[in-house]
């Protein structure tokens, strides 16, 4: 499996850039691969999905994980402040992120921490000790999503068409024990999902077109269009 996520990177994304049939049968590999990842989360059993009216699973243990993340819904230059309660004394965890891109892309990172004595994770203040980056970084969930071992490499994670009504849904698991990077997560204890806005609600997004001249104008809510605009 690593031997695979090597290749990937070198010779594989040379040849995907090079060849339009290689480009097919990768784009068909990364297309299988979701499919049976979609299949494997939803045959894994209840643990594997939040329990109903929970943020959490964590079938016989003494205290169940749980997220909290403030805000759950934010703009995009928002920081969020994740923390983690219900752990043993110092257990180990890798926490995970998962996004989709408006093509269905996977992107995904992974952090590894340890929590307190009290059981406690809250990576404002909890340095990363392995994993896609290291030591206290509190957004570093979020800006190192990356495109997922079987897509394509070297992908930006883009902001979605609409940019005034769909937010950008990111997964957050929590997992048992120390995960290796672009390797199968242990066994999930808890998952939430968060919202990521690229304007306010109510924001109206109105595209100019005169003449030669292309733009956009983002109206606040409540203002009218003529009130933005400046008197000839």
């Amino acid at each position: 499996f690593m031997l695979l996520c090597w290749a990937q990177r070198s010779w594989v994304g040379r040849a995907v850039q090079r060849s339009p049939t290689v480009r097919c049968v990768y784009l068909a590999a990364g297309m299988l691969w979701r499919a049976a990842s979609c299949l494997l989360r939803a045959h894994r059993g209840p643990w594997r999905s939040p329990c109903p009216g929970t943020k959490s699973c964590s079938p016989g243990s003494r205290g169940a994980a749980t997220f909290s993340v403030t805000p759950d819904r934010s703009l995009v230059d928002e920081d969020v402040c994740i923390r983690v309660a219900g752990l043993s004394r110092h257990q180990e965890v890798t926490l995970r992120a998962q996004a989709l891109d408006e093509d269905e892309q996977i992107f995904d990172s992974c952090a590894h921490y340890r929590a307190d004595s009290h059981g406690l994770l809250d990576i404002t203040h909890s340095p990363s000790l392995g994993g896609d980056y290291l030591g206290v970084v509190p957004m570093g969930l979020l800006w190192t999503l990356s495109p997922a071992t079987m897509e394509m490499p070297y992908q930006k994670l883009r902001p979605h068409i609409n940019l005034t009504g769909i937010p950008m849904r990111i997964d957050l698991y929590l997992h048992s024990g120390h995960s290796q990077t672009r390797v199968v997560p242990g066994q999930v204890l808890a998952k939430q999902t968060i919202e990521r806005w690229y304007s306010k609600p109510g924001v109206r997004w109105i595209k100019l077109r005169e003449g030669n001249i292309r733009g956009s104008l983002f109206l606040p809510p409540g203002k009218q269009r003529e009130e933005m605009l400046p008197e000839s």
